[in-house]
């Protein structure tokens, strides 16, 4: 009995190992198809297969500092606010070293995709577990107000994702080639935008009435409706200022 509990921790740990690493290689290729697009020139190909030979390392060091930092002593289902800092911790940390393996030995990876790939790797496995938490609990109040801080934490991962898209087509717009990938970045920009003016142009109350009495008329659960309102009206404000910020940096 105790052999088939251990056995089945260790199987549900590499499960949780695997999916991870499959965000971090989603990260990377969509940071790969965001600076260099569909159909790139012949100089910006070689830099582009440095970065997918440089994936394994990638990979490997950020795994490294996730084991570190004790990202994986807890299931997702489990995880809470500390858990989210470590893999911030954790992934700034391997950014910042393949970052500076970059350096030392002049591979002449992209800066940029080695940095989004942070970025976005940060956002994607906290949003997994955060997700996860979310089908487990179905957003049920309990005694600790969690409905608060989950709230906050659709803003923050919605609104980061909303400024990463919006403030890497401002930027790179005009030296993206023609392809799938730009035409990709460009529907998911104008998508953003509409929602950035929607949500932005209309008062809170009535995101919440149109939330409660229309779009989830059939919700009895009041709470989780309004807790998804206030997160996504938040994500709105949390996203141009973050916006913001990236686009003043030259």
């Amino acid at each position: 009995m105790q052999t088939n509990r251990q056995r089945h921790f260790y199987l549900r740990k590499a499960l949780i190992i695997f999916l991870d690493m499959l965000l971090i290689a989603l990260g990377l290729l969509i940071s790969i198809l965001l600076r260099f697009g569909e159909n790139p020139s012949p100089g910006m190909t070689r830099h582009m297969m440095t970065v997918v030979r440089f994936s394994p390392v990638i990979l490997g060091v950020s795994l490294f500092f996730l084991f570190v930092m004790g990202v994986y002593r807890v299931y997702w289902r489990f995880a809470d606010m500390r858990d989210m800092l470590r893999i911030v911790l954790a992934l700034s940390f391997a950014t910042l070293t393949n970052l500076l393996i970059n350096r030392v030995f002049k591979l002449k990876c992209t800066r940029i995709v080695l940095s989004l790939d942070g970025i976005l790797s940060i956002l994607f496995l906290i949003s997994a577990r955060f997700a996860w938490i979310l089908i487990q609990d179905r957003l049920m109040v309990d005694k600790n107000n969690k409905n608060v801080r989950r709230a906050l934490i659709i803003g923050a991962i919605l609104g980061a994702v909303i400024a990463i898209v919006r403030a890497t087509w401002d930027k790179n717009r005009e030296t993206l080639r023609p392809g799938f990938g730009r035409s990709l970045l460009e529907v998911v920009n104008g998508i953003c935008k509409l929602y950035l003016t929607v949500i932005r142009g209309t008062p809170v109350v009535v995101q919440l009435m149109i939330m409660y009495y229309i779009i989830f008329a059939s919700s009895k659960n009041g709470v989780a409706v309004a807790t998804l309102a206030f997160g996504l009206n938040s994500a709105a404000y949390v996203a141009e200022i973050i916006r913001s910020g990236i686009m003043s940096i030259d």
